[in-house]
């Protein structure tokens, strides 16, 4: 696939990204060098890199509920907490 300034300008547009000549050209050959490494990459065969692990035992540990103090901890560091949930400053006025 060949990558053209028409579609790195529409990935700007899409990003909110207003880009000068010399950043759209880079980002040209950026993504057509991903691109191209995505197309080598396709040419392997599917079945390589998958192990076999037929031989190979799972170790399971026990499903067993046990009691975290993970939440106490944060909510005690928290410079303010609520109904274990940390209080923060509105940033966004409602409309």
């Amino acid at each position: 696939m060949l990558i053209t300034s028409q579609m790195v300008d529409k990935a700007a547009k899409l990003a909110h990204l207003i880009l000068t000549s010399q950043e759209q050209e880079w980002f040209q050959k950026e993504l057509q060098s991903i691109f191209d490494y995505m197309q080598l990459l396709s040419e392997f065969p599917g079945d390589l890199g998958e192990g076999k692990s037929e031989d190979q035992e799972t170790h399971m540990r026990a499903d067993v509920a046990v009691r975290s103090s993970v939440i106490e901890t944060m909510m005690g560091q928290a410079p303010q907490a609520a109904n274990q949930m940390f209080v923060v400053p509105r940033v966004v006025d409602k409309a």
